[in-house]
């Protein structure tokens, strides 16, 4: 669409805004090296007996309890004022504004 110079609008039929072309939309380039960060990476840092922090998307569905669950188990505990979670209760810390639940080793 664009203005006349007598103040109409009128649309361009070979516009290309919001349409995608032939070859699909673009894809991101990928770097074909391998950083040095994944090269020694050890595969006893990801043994399944080591505890570590998980994101929430993860936590609930590893123990299949819905997101709201552990909103709301969080929700009361910030009301009563607790610091940690009551036993029996999933362990979670706030990182910034992400939260993660402890997953402890087998």
């Amino acid at each position: 669409i664009y203005m006349n110079r007598g103040g109409s609008t009128s649309i361009d039929p070979n516009a290309t805004i919001g349409r995608i072309s032939a070859n699909g939309p673009p894809t991101p380039r990928q770097s074909t090296e391998c950083s040095d960060t994944t090269k020694n990476t050890s595969t006893t840092d990801l043994s399944p007996s080591a505890a570590r922090w998980v994101t929430e998307a993860s936590y609930s569905e590893i123990y299949s309890i819905s997101r709201q669950t552990l909103a709301n188990w969080r929700y009361r505990d910030r009301r009563s004022g607790r610091t940690e979670a009551p036993s029996g209760f999933p362990k979670y810390r706030r990182f910034g504004k992400a939260i993660r639940y402890l997953l402890e080793g087998e």
